[in-house]
Parts: structure tokens; C-alpha cells; sequence
């Protein structure tokens, strides 16, 4: 953000975002035939791209929930980039 004078970067990230940004996970989002096929990926997979965060998934007849933990101290503009 500080290097970009933009207090909005966070939410203007999304721009410069490519399936490789993740690695292969991002590819596998990107295979993935349904929403809910790509967030199961990302809980069982994104230990492998980061051990900043850890991911849930739960699913219920009616609603799938999803949480991301951190595990460190985030910044406004990183959650705004979520």
C-alpha cells in the first residue's frame, strides 16, 4: 500500500491476480466444474502455498460455510484483498 500511495490497493489487487499466484492450486481452481469443488480444493490444499492461514469447510444440506484463520497479524489492505 505504502508503495503504491493507494489506500484502496486491497481492493484493487484482484488486477494483477493470475491462477499462479497460488501454483498449482490456483490451476486447480481453475479445473475445478463447481464452486463448491473449488473450495474444498483450497481447504484441502492450502497448506501447500501458505502457513499463514488455515481454511475450513463445512457443508450442510442448505449452505457450505468457509473460514480462513490466520495465523498471523493481517494488515487492513490484506483483508480487503480477500
Amino acid at each position: 500500500m505504502q508503495a503504491t500511495q493507494d489506500p484502496c490497493f486491497g481492493l484493487r489487487v484482484i488486477e494483477f491476480w493470475h491462477p499462479t499466484t497460488m501454483h498449482a492450486l490456483g490451476y486447480a481452481w481453475m479445473a475445478s466444474q463447481s464452486l463448491p469443488d473449488a473450495l474444498e480444493r483450497t481447504a484441502r490444499y492450502v497448506r501447500v502455498v501458505s502457513t499463514a492461514a488455515s481454511v475450513s469447510l463445512e457443508e450442510t444440506a442448505e449452505k457450505f460455510r468457509f473460514t480462513l484463520m490466520s495465523h498471523v497479524e493481517v494488515r487492513d489492505e490484506v483483508i480487503d484483498a480477500r
